[in-house]
């Protein structure tokens, strides 16, 4: 029980941070490319 609880925990935090660096990621493209694809945040 606590394993499954830790593996969906890490499973989570690595969602979080994939979606934290795609936005990272736009926003950066958005800045240079002087457009902010504002659709795209979530």
């Amino acid at each position: 029980m606590q394993k499954i609880d830790i593996v969906i925990l890490i499973l989570h935090v690595q969602s979080t941070r994939e979606k934290l660096t795609l936005t990272f990621g736009i926003y950066i493209l958005g800045l240079s490319g002087e457009l902010v694809p504002s659709t795209l945040y979530f």
